[in-house]
């Protein structure tokens, strides 16, 4: 049960409810059969400064109950350039316990539970103000009103706003005897969600004429009032920070009373409010049948898009409500069982049709290269939106601007720019044509080694991203008091952030409205090269960097040395995390995405990611190694110039010719993760090798030609290629610690050639397969050759130890066939335990014989045969060893 009050006649207010409390416990204090206190969550507690939300609950024992445990969003301040500096942005929310006194939720008093509480930097000092929005934790009540058994009230008070918030919602609470893990006494309280699905408009709004009066106050400008602390007039309308028809507060589900009261905090009236929330529930989802805004929709607390298993089996209509913050794992370890999952959980994965709780499955890994290679190899395609992360993703708070552009800088200034004028024509021919329209242009240009066509190039001509760091935009660039256009004032900051803001919003309206979220299977699934796109089907069609330009290192030179406007620089890195991510998820363009001006700059999501966490003292080694898989997959593509295999790539498509990003070489790249150190021997060792394996699967589809053409040029997807074949060169750096350690990065910039020696000098370090790196060393070689590749060499007299079992001296074995996979010429090695006629053959999967490699007696011992392939098609063949009574078998793999 719970009940709210305002600020006016406060002391009044806070007698009546007093007295209510201790009529409440000391005339109820025994519940009768079958009576129960009945809490709705989430509590609101949204509202003017002071505004208070009272609670109800039954308390069945107080002994050894000292705290209570709180599970909240958004209690701490956003950033505003009067708290530049100060740690003071938990100053927001504060509770009471029957009547005593006022205990501020502050980062001194709330005490959070891991990783929540490892989550901020000074001068914070607690989480509350930091870059996780939901908060668990214990906060002692010891210094408030005492508990009683039977009825309590708990209050929970809205302190003031610092110029953004309107207030803060509790998800959770309860009082335990024994702390965190102790035993709840509120057995004779029950918590029911509130369901969005029973909800209409305000009582006594549910006419067609409120309807229309509230959708024209939700469009129309210059009638709102900046807020409550400073009542100036602004220009901007409701639907300039939103999506134009309101879908995003019906989407994620914000109650009636929290429209109604942030129409208030921007000067409407109450009656004004109701009509802008009876608009809002008037808004059509177009949601799919059997789906209610409940089952479908987002909550104001999930984040938008938040990655989980299951949630690709959703419509897509779901998508953007996320998996829910449940599915932000405690852990970057527990990634691993998403990227390399064993039968048995995959056979778990497969079967859910939704979103499950985390408790209801059993993660497990398996990584040897028999499960991965579905995963990992390169013209395979993790679900980008099924693999949960150890972050929370921006809240759709975030995707709000916080102050309209045209309140930033002069109204016609704002409306005559380019911005809003390319913002209007996407809208009108969108309109005009249709989606199916732009949809089917880009389809035909799927196999173009150029350029995309339709929706891409519609957002591309018109485009309204603001990115100074590459264009300058001097229409709308913050004037010269504000930094200019690469400002250092922290308002000239929050302007960029704004304006990033207000395109991302706008874009996203455009893809909800024309329902444009999952049809990149149907342009791109017909491509020449046949790869399968239709788990890559949750993506959006756009060309360029979306979601990339909502960080600062996009929107500024100076994002290193400047926080604003953030509380903290750690917190500027976590945010730049946080969205880099977000575009692998919607934007990743995968395979077909343009190396110079695309969606996703990859080398510095591989460059920031692995620091930004752990500036907070947490480990994202297994986030990083999400990025290396995603990014090789981005860049298997189907397109060449004439001439060329399909894949290799072009200068305006991405291929495997592009090394920087889209090979392994990204695994060691920047630093060597402390992470590193945290990962058991053997999985950094099958990491590294699965890695290395499942790239040179793919590097092997091209012949000399093709790694030729990279000699010498320095601008390969804007990094070097190869060095030319005379240059003599070894490992850039011999640095590997005694137990088995890399020590050194691989300079991904560097010549490739030198890079992927450091990288095998680094694979051999933490005990790769001495099989593969032969095999990839002798690859290298023939593109390379003056490097020094024959310290990867196996010698003539080594038995491989790659996934082979080292036979019992003169007994019967076919030992190894190396390389395998096979470009030119193999080495198959056998064991006799006597002299016996031998015939080696090769069949192929039909069972056709193509080839009888030894035919003759042979004496006892060890015997290594060479054998050419070249004359094979690229596949799997058998080879079967019969000597004597004795026959035996291995498969070979030739690719060219």
């Amino acid at each position: 049960m719970q009940y709210r009050r305002r600020s006016l006649s406060a002391l009044l207010w806070g007698a009546l409810v007093l007295l209510g409390s201790w009529v409440l416990m000391t005339s109820s204090r025994k519940l009768q059969a079958g009576e129960e206190v009945v809490v709705k969550l989430p509590i609101e507690v949204i509202g003017p400064d002071s505004f208070v939300v009272a609670v109800e609950v039954f308390v069945s024992d107080t002994s050894g109950v000292d705290s209570m445990f709180l599970k909240a969003h958004n209690l701490g301040y956003k950033y505003v350039p009067e708290l530049d500096g100060s740690p003071n942005y938990d100053k927001k929310a504060s509770f009471r316990i029957n009547g005593g006194a006022w205990i501020p939720i502050d980062n001194a008093h709330f005490r959070a539970f891991y990783p929540e509480s490892k989550m901020y930097a000074p001068p914070l000092t607690g989480p509350i103000g930091g870059p996780y929005q939901t908060l668990r934790g214990m906060i002692s009540i010891r210094e408030t009103g005492k508990l009683k058994p039977g009825r309590n009230v708990i209050e929970f008070r809205f302190n003031g706003t610092e110029g953004i918030s309107s207030g803060y919602r509790v998800l959770e609470l309860d009082l335990r005897q024994g702390g965190r893990n102790g035993t709840s006494v509120l057995q004779g309280t029950r918590f029911v969600w509130d369901d969005p699905a029973t909800w209409g408009p305000p009582e006594g709004y549910d006419t067609p004429e409120a309807v229309a009066e509230g959708e024209r106050l939700w469009k129309t400008r210059r009638i709102l009032l900046k807020n409550a602390r400073e009542p100036v007039p602004i220009v901007a309308a409701c639907a300039d920070c939103h999506a134009e028809s309101g879908f995003d507060l019906k989407y994620f589900n914000f109650s009636n009373h929290a429209i109604i009261e942030r129409a208030k905090f921007h000067g409407l009236s109450e009656d004004e409010g109701k009509k802008i929330a009876a608009y809002i529930r008037s808004v059509d989802l177009k949601l799919p049948e059997g789906e209610t805004v409940s089952s479908c929709g987002g909550r104001p607390w999930d984040p938008p898009y938040q990655p989980g298993p299951g949630l690709s089996k959703r419509p897509v209509e779901c998508w953007a409500a996320g998996a829910g913050r449940k599915w932000v794992l405690d852990s970057d370890r527990r990634m691993l069982a998403f990227l390399a999952p064993s039968a048995r959980f995959r056979a778990e994965l497969d079967a859910l049709q939704g979103v499950p709780d985390p408790g209801a499955l059993r993660p497990e890994v398996d990584l040897s290269w028999e499960n991965v290679r579905r995963y990992w190899r390169m013209d395979s395609t993790l679900v980008l939106a099924d693999i949960p992360v150890a972050f929370e993703l921006p809240d759709i708070f975030a995707w709000w601007p916080q102050i309209y552009p045209g309140d930033f800088f002069p109204a016609d200034v704002w409306f005559s720019s380019k911005y809003y004028q390319n913002y209007e024509k996407v809208k009108e021919l969108l309109e005009t044509n249709g989606p199916e329209y732009y949809i089917e242009k880009q389809r035909q240009s799927r196999n173009s080694p150029k350029w995309d066509e339709g929706l891409a190039k519609l957002f591309a001509d018109y485009n309204f991203r603001l990115n100074p760091k590459h264009d300058d935009h001097e229409d709308l660039s913050p004037p010269p008091e504000w930094g200019g256009r690469y400002p250092t004032h922290p308002v000239g900051r929050m302007a960029h952030i704004a304006v990033a803001r207000w395109f991302l919003m706008k874009m996203w309206e455009l893809q909800m409205e024309y329902k444009l979220e999952d049809r990149y299977a149907d342009v791109y699934g017909d491509n020449v090269r046949g790869i399968p796109m239709e788990k890559a089907d949750r993506a959006l069609l756009l060309t360029g960097p979306w979601l990339m330009d909502q960080t600062m290192h996009r929107l500024s030179k100076n994002d290193l040395a400047f926080a604003a406007p953030f509380p903290t620089l750690e917190r500027h890195h976590y945010e730049d995390l946080s969205w880099w991510h977000l575009a692998t998820v919607l934007t990743p363009k995968l395979r077909t995405d343009n190396p110079s001006s695309g969606a996703i700059d990859w080398s510095y999501i591989f460059e920031q990611s692995r620091r930004a966490l752990e500036r907070y003292g947490r480990d994202h080694t297994i986030g990083h190694l999400y990025y290396v898989i995603a990014a090789m997959q981005a860049h298997t593509s189907w397109y060449a110039d004439e001439g060329f295999t399909p894949g290799w790539g072009s200068t305006r498509r991405l291929g495997v010719r592009m090394m920087k990003a889209g090979s392994p070489l990204t695994w060691f790249f920047f630093h060597v993760p402390n992470g590193f150190r945290e990962l058991d021997r053997d999985t950094l060792r099958m990491i590294t090798e699965n890695l290395l394996r499942s790239w040179f699967i793919e590097a092997q589809r091209y012949d000399l030609k093709h790694w030729r053409s990279l000699y010498g040029d320095e601008r390969v997807g804007g990094s070097k290629g190869i060095e030319p074949p005379e240059t003599v060169f070894d490992v850039p750096q011999e640095r590997c610690t005694e137990d088995g350690h890399p020590a050194a990065n691989v300079e991904i910039n560097d010549w490739k050639n030198r890079a992927f020696m450091q990288y095998l000098y680094n694979a051999q370090c933490v005990g790769v397969s001495p099989t593969l790196l032969d095999s990839v060393a002798r690859f290298w070689e023939a593109i390379s050759p003056g490097g020094n590749w024959e310290r990867f060499f196996l010698s003539e007299t080594e038995t491989p130890t790659f996934s082979e079992e080292v036979p019992v001296s003169g007994a019967f074995s076919l030992q190894s066939v190396y390389p395998n996979p096979a470009v030119h010429r193999v080495t198959i090695a056998y064991t006799l335990p006597h002299a016996l006629p031998v015939r080696l053959e090769v069949y192929d999967l039909l069972g056709r014989r193509v080839a009888v490699v030894v035919e003759a007696v042979q004496p006892a011992g060890a015997h290594r045969v060479p054998f050419e392939v070249r004359s094979l098609a690229s596949g799997r063949y058998v080879l079967r060893l019969q000597a004597g009574p004795h026959e035996t078998s291995r498969s070979l793999i030739v690719q060219k």
